[in-house]
């Protein structure tokens, strides 16, 4: 998948929409449908050139046979995600892992844990000194190339695609509004206005058509979260990530999308990943899960009943004064080692 380059002039959304739409032009804004009221919205997003894109995300665990049982409240007050991209392509990108450490036992320990990202032209530079507790713990040796610092990698060494990479490091969704329109569009069931609220329309997709929207390709989000499972418990990595990705493409989103003035303002996307509990059972043979003969049927059917709800709330901002500043000041070049890594995640 590439990314459309970013560098084009920002599309005068509502205005141009409403002085070109004159008399037998086309459809008054009272008249179109929602689809075509959702699908012009989202043009002029894939158009910006500059944009920030603002994610929280909230989630509810509960797999008995695995002791996990959180549910992590959506916080717009301390977002998951938060991406800036300037008229030049260049990206910024935090990142609050928060939200998936506290669904793990024991992980309380773990707040506030997070790392940083810029990427300017094929130089990316990466914080994780966000990882410090994690490494005073004794885990600096299983985080790798994460460890803490402030590093750089040369990304025109890598053989995988620029954006895959990048999704491969961050680990979650970058939001893209340049991936909104065409196959997401297409992906879209159901798309109704709410009579209550003229700014809000309601749609149903797939997780995998999602991701798109987060600029991911879902092959490389799948292997991603395979090999980090994979690597920590023995499971093996091939099978796993086929999967995830099975699961992806299966998984219901159910989505709000709220429109002012024309302008697309925000996505809220709620996903059942459940499956993934029942699915992970069914194949644990197969994937070299470590379960007894004896106790199989009864961990499958614990595992079925496991729940894993994922909600996410993006908010947009279109704005071409953005500008996108990298630090100077690092401390190595690891791009060997994210070679190392990403060969894992890529099956290179």
């Amino acid at each position: 998948m590439h990314r459309r380059p970013l560098n084009l002039a920002l599309v005068a959304a509502t205005l141009i929409l409403a002085t070109s739409c004159g008399p037998g032009d086309g459809p008054t804004a009272e008249s179109r449908t929602p689809t075509e009221v959702v699908d012009a919205a989202l043009g002029d997003a894939a158009g910006a050139a500059a944009y920030r894109a603002t994610t929280s995300t909230g989630q509810i665990t509960n797999v008995e046979a695995l002791g996990l049982d959180a549910v992590v409240e959506l916080d717009t007050t301390r977002p998951s995600v938060v991406t800036e991209v300037d008229a030049a392509g260049s990206e910024y990108s935090t990142v609050d892992l928060s939200t998936t450490l506290t669904a793990l036992p024991g992980a309380a320990a773990f707040d506030a844990i997070g790392f940083a990202t810029w990427v300017v032209g094929d130089l990316i530079i990466v914080d994780t000194n966000g990882f410090s507790a994690i490494a005073d713990a004794g885990g600096s040796a299983s985080l790798g190339v994460f460890r803490p610092g402030v590093w750089t990698a040369d990304l025109s060494t890598i053989d995988a695609d620029r954006n895959d990479v990048v999704t491969a490091i961050a680990g979650t969704g970058l939001p893209d509004p340049t991936q909104l329109a065409g196959a997401f569009l297409d992906s879209l069931d159901g798309i109704e206005a709410d009579p209550d609220d003229p700014t809000r329309f309601t749609a149903e997709t797939d997780y995998a058509s999602l991701l798109e929207v987060y600029g991911q390709d879902v092959e490389t989000v799948a292997r991603s979260a395979a090999a980090g499972i994979a690597q920590s418990s023995g499971m093996a990595l091939e099978p796993l990530a086929a999967l995830y990705l099975d699961v992806y493409a299966n998984a219901p989103v159910a989505l709000e999308i709220v429109i002012i003035d024309g302008t697309l303002s925000s996505i809220d996307a709620t996903t059942d990943l459940s499956s993934i509990w029942g699915r992970l059972a069914e194949e644990s043979a197969a994937l070299g899960l470590d379960v007894a003969d004896s106790e199989r049927a009864e961990f499958q059917a614990s595992m079925k009943n496991g729940v894993l709800i994922v909600q996410s709330l993006t908010t947009f901002e279109f704005d071409d004064t953005i500008e996108v500043v990298a630090p100077t000041d690092v401390d190595q070049d690891r791009t060997d080692e994210l070679g190392e890594f990403l060969a894992e995640v890529f099956g290179n």
